[in-house]
């Protein structure tokens, strides 16, 4: 009964923690997102990148064993990657430790399960993707077009609120299993053409 108890906890608990980084994200609630207040938008985009993780099951042999961590990979100059490792310390995703590696511009992905790709890796965005296309990697950037162009998810701005794009396709072709909330709060994107909202 008690572990039945703490159980529902914990799932409230994350789903708490889920809506509020969606409240940041979509601009529901908190002041909104602009130019003029990068702090936040990094703040904003290092939460949804842990909950992405969070969100997202990956198959079995994606890992070297029931003990290995998950591995979040950055690629460039990650401009929230000192709030992303402070807030990372100690939580887990899919009941696994997060481990966090800073790769150098152009750096192989090999290893990790999340791959966040700074803006200005562009130039090598085609050479990354196809190292990790059909992988089990959660590939995320903020590269305009990253969705379209093969990415799974992508962050983009709305109205001065970050929002996401989702190529559910790609994730499909990377094994990979995204939440029913993740979902719910994307732009869905399906074969280089955006669909609405769910």
């Amino acid at each position: 009964m008690h572990q039945r108890l703490w159980a529902g906890r914990r799932v409230l608990a994350r789903v708490a923690v889920w809506l509020a980084v969606a409240a940041l994200c979509l601009g529901v609630a908190g002041p909104r997102v602009s130019a003029a207040d990068p702090p936040l938008e990094h703040k904003v985009k290092a939460a949804c990148l842990f909950n992405f993780a969070v969100n997202t099951e990956w198959p079995a042999d994606a890992f070297a064993g029931p003990q290995a961590p998950l591995v979040v990979g950055l690629i460039g100059e990650v401009p929230f990657a000192p709030l992303f490792e402070r807030g990372v310390q100690n939580k887990t995703a899919q009941g696994r430790k997060l481990e966090v590696r800073r790769l150098e511009p152009g750096a192989q992905a090999d290893g990790c399960h999340v791959v966040f790709m700074a803006s200005a890796e562009e130039a090598r965005l085609e050479a990354i993707l196809a190292t990790t296309a059909a992988k089990p990697m959660l590939t995320v950037s903020e590269v305009e077009g990253f969705a379209q162009r093969g990415g799974i998810i992508n962050f983009i701005k709305v109205e001065g609120s970050v929002k996401f794009e989702v190529n559910t396709d790609a994730a499909a072709r990377a094994g990979l299993k995204l939440g029913s909330q993740l979902l719910k709060l994307a732009v869905i994107v399906k074969d280089g053409s955006k669909a609405k909202p769910d």
